[in-house]
C-alpha cells in the first residue's frame, strides 16, 4: 500500500497539470492550496518513502 500511495502522490505533485488539481480543489483558499501543492510535492513523499522503508527493512 505505501508502494502505492507514493505513486500516487508522485502523480498529483509532478505530473498532473497544475490546473487539473486547482479545478479538482475549488472550494479550497489559494493559501490551502500552495500547501497542499508543497507539501504533495516534496514532503508527502519522503514522508510515505520512510513508511515504505521502514516497513522493508524494519
Amino acid at each position: 500500500m505505501p508502494l502505492g500511495a507514493l505513486i500516487l502522490a508522485l502523480i498529483a505533485g509532478w505530473v498532473a497539470p497544475r490546473s487539473v488539481m486547482r479545478r479538482e480543489l475549488a472550494q479550497t483558499s489559494d493559501r490551502f492550496f500552495a500547501f497542499w501543492r508543497g507539501s504533495i510535492r516534496y514532503a508527502v513523499p519522503l514522508a510515505i518513502a520512510a513508511i515504505l522503508f521502514a516497513g522493508l527493512f524494519g
